[in-house]
Protein backbone atom coordinates (compact mmCIF):
# COMPACT_ATOMS: atom_id res chain seq x y z
CA UNK A 1 0.00 0.00 0.00
CA UNK A 2 1.19 3.17 -1.22
CA UNK A 3 2.10 5.87 1.77
CA UNK A 4 -1.22 8.25 1.27
CA UNK A 5 -2.15 11.28 3.26
CA UNK A 6 -6.09 10.70 2.02
CA UNK A 7 -8.03 8.10 4.27
CA UNK A 8 -9.49 6.25 1.23
CA UNK A 9 -6.50 5.13 0.04
CA UNK A 10 -5.09 3.45 2.98
CA UNK A 11 -6.08 0.11 4.82
CA UNK A 12 -7.83 -0.09 7.86
CA UNK A 13 -4.46 -0.68 9.98
CA UNK A 14 -2.54 1.98 8.34
CA UNK A 15 -5.39 4.54 9.30
CA UNK A 16 -6.03 3.45 12.46
CA UNK A 17 -2.22 3.39 13.06
CA UNK A 18 -2.20 7.51 11.89
CA UNK A 19 -5.40 8.22 14.24
CA UNK A 20 -2.75 6.52 17.34
CA UNK A 21 -0.58 9.18 16.72
CA UNK A 22 -2.91 12.20 17.28
CA UNK A 23 -3.00 13.06 13.20
CA UNK A 24 -4.23 16.00 12.11
CA UNK A 25 -7.43 15.19 9.87
CA UNK A 26 -8.66 17.80 7.05
CA UNK A 27 -12.48 17.26 5.88
CA UNK A 28 -12.46 19.30 2.34
CA UNK A 29 -15.45 20.48 1.51
CA UNK A 30 -16.44 21.59 -2.01
CA UNK A 31 -19.69 22.46 -3.81
CA UNK A 32 -21.36 19.75 -6.53
CA UNK A 33 -22.23 23.14 -9.28
CA UNK A 34 -21.53 23.03 -12.97
CA UNK A 35 -19.06 25.28 -14.24
CA UNK A 36 -20.46 25.32 -18.00
CA UNK A 37 -21.28 22.07 -20.12
CA UNK A 38 -17.72 21.13 -20.53
CA UNK A 39 -16.58 20.92 -16.86
CA UNK A 40 -17.26 17.96 -14.67
CA UNK A 41 -19.08 19.53 -11.69
CA UNK A 42 -16.99 17.79 -9.07
CA UNK A 43 -14.76 20.87 -9.96
CA UNK A 44 -15.11 22.56 -6.18
CA UNK A 45 -14.61 19.27 -4.26
CA UNK A 46 -11.76 18.00 -6.46
CA UNK A 47 -10.04 21.77 -5.95
CA UNK A 48 -10.78 21.39 -2.12
CA UNK A 49 -9.32 17.67 -1.97
CA UNK A 50 -6.09 18.68 -3.54
CA UNK A 51 -5.64 21.96 -1.43
CA UNK A 52 -6.21 19.54 1.79
CA UNK A 53 -3.98 17.01 0.19
CA UNK A 54 -0.90 19.69 -0.62
CA UNK A 55 -1.16 21.19 2.75
CA UNK A 56 -1.41 17.53 4.71
CA UNK A 57 1.75 16.75 2.12
CA UNK A 58 3.69 19.98 3.38
CA UNK A 59 2.62 19.11 6.77
CA UNK A 60 4.30 15.99 7.30
CA UNK A 61 7.27 17.05 5.15
CA UNK A 62 7.54 20.33 7.88
CA UNK A 63 7.34 17.79 10.69
CA UNK A 64 9.82 15.22 9.07
CA UNK A 65 12.28 18.32 8.63
CA UNK A 66 11.85 19.21 12.24
CA UNK A 67 12.62 15.82 13.32
CA UNK A 68 16.00 15.44 11.66
CA UNK A 69 16.81 18.75 12.41
CA UNK A 70 16.69 17.97 16.19
CA UNK A 71 17.75 14.51 15.73
CA UNK A 72 21.48 15.89 14.32
CA UNK A 73 21.30 19.00 17.20
CA UNK A 74 20.82 16.28 19.64
CA UNK A 75 23.74 14.30 18.22
CA UNK A 76 25.93 17.33 18.04
CA UNK A 77 24.99 18.29 21.37
CA UNK A 78 26.29 14.69 22.42
CA UNK A 79 29.38 14.87 20.70
CA UNK A 80 29.77 17.84 22.72
CA UNK A 81 29.07 16.65 25.81
CA UNK A 82 31.28 13.22 25.30
CA UNK A 83 34.05 15.97 24.05
CA UNK A 84 33.69 18.09 27.29
CA UNK A 85 33.80 14.28 29.73
CA UNK A 86 37.05 13.32 27.86
CA UNK A 87 38.88 16.45 28.67
CA UNK A 88 37.62 16.79 32.06
CA UNK A 89 38.91 13.05 32.71
CA UNK A 90 42.68 14.39 30.77
CA UNK A 91 42.58 16.96 33.17
CA UNK A 92 41.65 14.91 36.14
CA UNK A 93 44.41 12.07 35.31
CA UNK A 94 46.78 15.18 34.96
CA UNK A 95 45.65 16.35 38.06
CA UNK A 96 46.36 12.88 40.08
CA UNK A 97 49.71 12.65 37.89
CA UNK A 98 51.09 15.49 39.54
CA UNK A 99 49.78 14.93 43.28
Amino acid sequence: MKNSVFMEEMDAFTYREKLAKDAVVFIPVGALEQHGSHMAMCVDAALTKAMAGATAEALVADVKAKIDRAREEMAAAIEKVKLIDRQAQEENQEHNENK
